[in-house]
């Protein structure tokens, strides 16, 4: 009960929390377990059975801890490594402390071990969240502290983010079964492609040798025609020139006959004229 501007106020509230009180005067009620305080300030009763020892020791508590993509809750009573799928690898952490007497403002401090550095600060949020994890073993640890100062002991959630499976022992063993049989198709696929490109070479090395063949033979069907016309050639040139000279020949032999004829009808006719005179 408080006392303010001569008014009385009941409160009946357990445990509360008193910050300043003058105390004038302590009476003790044995048969009810109280005590009873008065001062200018109001009425403390108080029964003196119920009273918390504050330097007891309390644990720290995890309330919830769930898989935040499947909103699915894990049991937080279980001793052994929660294993979670790797699709499932955003955790979120809910935490407080045993309900006690004038709990007023609790602190929290964590540490994810495999991804925090560190511990974290003094913080009253009481929850906790982690996303994108990767494969492997964690140990969340979370520790708090009552409006006393008093540190409770910690709690902890261990867990495991499988491999996912494109990641498995067994899965790299196909992927390099899958790269052999691809590089093996690959190189098959070049040995025929380069079989039948030398084929292809191989055929088009014979037409153009028959080509060159046939060019070769009508080269040389010309030649042999280019040498029997220049051979016609040069016999006709020789048959005229030898035509040539027989002309020649005879038109001496007929100019010598024709002086002889001349000289001798020169001759007679000389001898005519002398036999007449």
């Amino acid at each position: 009960m408080s006392i303010t501007e001569n008014r009385a106020e009941l409160n009946q509230t357990p445990f509360l929390p008193v910050e300043s009180f003058a105390v004038s005067t302590v009476w003790i009620n044995t048969k009810a377990n109280q005590i009873w305080a008065g001062g200018k300030d109001g009425l403390l009763i108080a029964n003196y059975k119920n009273l918390y020892d504050y330097n007891s020791k309390f644990k720290t508590s995890l309330r919830v801890v769930k898989t935040i993509n499947s909103d699915s809750l894990l049991s937080i009573t279980s001793t052994e490594p929660h294993l979670i799928n790797y699709s499932d690898n955003s955790i979120l952490f809910d935490f407080s402390i045993p309900a006690y007497p004038a709990t007023g403002e609790v602190e929290y401090r964590y540490y994810l071990s495999g991804f925090d550095k560190d511990t974290s600060a003094w913080t009253n949020l009481a929850k906790k969240e982690y996303t994108n994890l990767s494969d492997g073993e964690y140990e969340f640890i979370v520790q708090a502290k009552n409006e006393f100062g008093k540190v409770a002991e910690s709690t902890s959630f261990k867990f495991r983010i499988l491999t996912p499976i494109y990641r498995q022992w067994w899965a790299i063993i196909i992927y390099v079964l899958l790269l052999v049989a691809l590089v093996r198709t690959f190189f098959i696929w070049r040995l025929r492609a380069s079989k039948k490109e030398k084929e292809r070479l191989e055929e088009l090395v014979k037409e153009r040798t028959e080509e060159i063949e046939q060019s070769k033979k009508k080269i040389e069907e010309q030649r042999d025609i280019a040498y029997k016309h220049r051979k016609e050639i040069l016999d006709s040139i020789s048959y005229a020139q030898k035509f040539s000279k027989l002309f020649c020949h005879l038109l001496r032999l007929l100019k010598t006959f024709y002086l002889s004829i001349s000289f001798f009808i020169v001759q007679e006719t000389l001898l005519a004229v002398i036999f007449t005179g």
